[in-house]
């Protein structure tokens, strides 16, 4: 286990380094200013900064202005249909229906025992028949790289792209 995560280490690095270049959100930027957290032109060039950034050079100024406009107004119309909510609204109508399957799939998913199969696949498939631990532990890599795949497959479907 200890070469897994020293493999990944670097990989966490990396990513460390380059979320830290990124710069804020425009959509937050502009939250902000909705919410009265700073002057609206200063939070809109910001915004504008950060898309250019994003985007690259090649968008064209007017491109990003409509896209920041189009983002403002949605978050304006989002914000004034905002009410003031307290933490006992998770337990109220759709919100507690979610919360409900979300809490039981993973109450389920932890009695069934299933994260314990990949912790003890290795030993598992060498108990089913596989000869050598350097072939089960193939088998059990490629097993998570499945449950990888589908978990990743379910998120990308969930969001729509």
């Amino acid at each position: 286990w200890r070469y897994m995560f020293g493999f990944s280490a670097p990989l966490a690095a990396i990513m460390a380094v380059g979320m830290w270049s990124l710069p804020p959100s425009p959509r937050w930027l502009l939250l902000r200013a909705v919410q009265g957290k700073g002057p609206m032109e200063d939070n809109k060039k910001k915004a504008m900064n950060a898309l250019r950034r994003l985007k690259g050079p090649s968008a064209s100024d007017k491109v990003l202005t409509d896209e920041i406009e189009n983002n403002l107004s949605s978050i304006k119309a989002a914000y004034a249909d905002q009410a003031e909510g307290s933490i006992f609204q998770v337990f109220e109508g759709a919100s507690l229906k979610a919360f409900t399957i979300g809490g039981g799939l993973v109450l389920f998913q932890q009695i069934t025992g299933q994260p314990s199969v990949l912790y003890y696949a290795t030993s598992i498939l060498q108990t089913a028949g596989f000869t050598t631990a350097s072939d089960a532990a193939k088998v059990s890599i490629l097993i998570g790289l499945f449950k990888v795949s589908r978990c990743l497959k379910s998120t990308i479907l969930e969001d729509g792209r």
